[in-house]
């Protein structure tokens, strides 16, 4: 009995020495992967105090520290590097024991342990899988970075698009009201007709009331701009200082940018990285075709009588399963199945990549024709313009109503123009997420 006791403590021992892995506290993304130059600690506590005023850059940096989108996608890769540890580990041995009562008052023992070995590259395999998953967790992070840095932009931009739009909206109102309050007074005298006082009334109607929405469109604004910085829009939001001036490294040459997207491009990305992880599961499926090797050893209690220990005999067995039937062929096909659809995905994706480029591109070149005519030719005439009207008021070759006609329509010219500005800088905004420089500028960014 001693003897079988001492064994039972002893395979204890040996079972509770395979200690199993301690996660580290900070997991960082490894350096070797593209995503390496964008992962960092996640921060111990968001950030609970807002700061008085915000512009982009800044805006940029309290979005990456606390913005609950990457603070989870933090969280994914660290889990990711946590699932890489537990398939380096080997399986835990199994230790067994028991007792056998018999009619003649004989007691025999038995106890057992067994380890068993993977065969045929199975931990390896398995290593390299989590390792592929890690990869493709950081390149998420750059995806969702790369999105939200596009959308933290843009909202940006719309709320110094609102402000400027409201203070335009208001100047036209008051021209329609000046020129119908001189109509009206020109109809009361019989120098104007009824008609055409009631239709400027009623586009004095309309301007007021596009100029009374205004408000609605700033506040609006501001609540996005919040939510886009991953806080709930409040009462009394930070100043954020805006501007319609996008700051941006695109190149004007749309190979160069069909290229930039082709090698930086965060979904092309994503989707090649998939494709790594399609490839790691395969190696995994083809180590299964071999079986494993478990090794035990028992050890039997001969005889035991009235405290006498007359022996014991040791048995040492082997096991593994016969791949006859089941060489895991099913699973092989299918993960080489996977790494063909994957490939094919990011050959769409690419498409899909080129076919947005090519629009937004030729998009913007064209607003930024427009917007170079409107500042070099249409609004300097249209201003000369309005300056020979006035000073032709005091000879009395044009009317008043002429020169709040033509100022009117300068109004409307700077806001033919701020809205160019607007569709120009959010289509800038856009094809630096495609092309990937969202990316190549993340660590100013922070």
């Amino acid at each position: 009995m001693t003897r079988l006791t001492v064994l039972l403590i002893l395979a204890m021992m040996l079972s509770g020495c395979y200690n199993p892995f301690d996660p580290p506290e900070e997991i960082v993304g490894s350096l070797d992967t593209p995503a390496g130059t964008l992962l960092a600690p996640a921060p111990q506590e968001p950030v609970d105090q807002l700061p008085a005023s915000f512009d982009v850059s800044e805006a940029l940096a309290y979005a990456w520290r606390s913005h609950p989108g990457m603070i989870r996608t933090r969280h994914i890769v660290r889990a990711r590097h946590g699932a890489q540890a537990q398939a380096a580990l080997w399986p835990n041995p199994v230790v067994g024991g028991g007792f056998q009562e018999e009619p003649d008052k004989k007691t025999r023992g038995i106890i057992s342990l067994a380890q068993k070995f993977e065969i045929g590259g199975k931990a390896d395999a398995r290593v390299s899988l989590a390792s592929a998953n890690i990869f493709l967790a950081e390149n998420q992070l750059i995806e969702t970075w790369s999105a939200l840095r596009a959308e933290i932009k843009e909202a940006f931009v719309r709320a110094e698009y609102a402000r400027l739009n409201a203070s335009l909206a208001k100047r036209i109102a008051q021209a329609d009201q000046d020129r119908l309050e001189l109509v009206t007074g020109l109809f009361k005298v019989g120098k104007a007709s009824e008609a055409q006082t009631l239709k400027l009334t009623r586009q004095a109607a309309r301007s007021k009331a596009i100029s009374d929405q205004s408000q609605s469109i700033i506040d609006d604004a501001q609540r996005v701009l919040m939510i886009a910085i991953g806080q709930q829009p409040t009462t009394k939001p930070p100043k954020f200082v805006c501007s319609l001036d996008v700051k941006s490294p695109l190149s004007d040459q749309f190979d160069s940018l069909l290229k930039a997207a082709n090698t930086s491009n965060p979904q092309l990305k994503t989707a090649a990285a998939q494709t790594a992880v399609a490839q790691a599961q395969l190696r995994l499926a083809r180590t299964k075709r071999w079986s494993d090797l478990t090794v035990g050893m028992s050890y039997f209690q001969t005889d035991y009588r009235q405290g006498a220990d007359d022996g014991g005999a040791v048995l040492i067995n082997f096991s593994a399963p016969l791949p006859i039937w089941d060489r895991n062929q099913g699973n092989i096909a299918s993960a080489a199945q996977n790494i063909k659809a994957s490939q094919r995905q990011r050959e769409l994706a690419a498409l899909q990549a080129a076919r947005q480029l090519s629009q937004l591109f030729s998009q913007r070149q064209r607003w930024k024709v427009d917007l170079d005519a409107l500042d070099k030719k249409i609004i300097p005439a249209s201003k000369r313009e309005l300056k020979l009207i006035r000073s032709s008021l005091d000879s009395g070759k044009v009317s008043k109503l002429d020169e709040i006609k033509q100022r009117r329509e300068l109004i409307a010219l700077d806001l033919q123009k701020l809205e160019l500005q607007l569709m120009t800088a959010v289509a800038t905004i856009e094809l630096e997420n495609i092309a990937g420089l969202t990316v190549q500028s993340a660590g100013a960014a922070r």
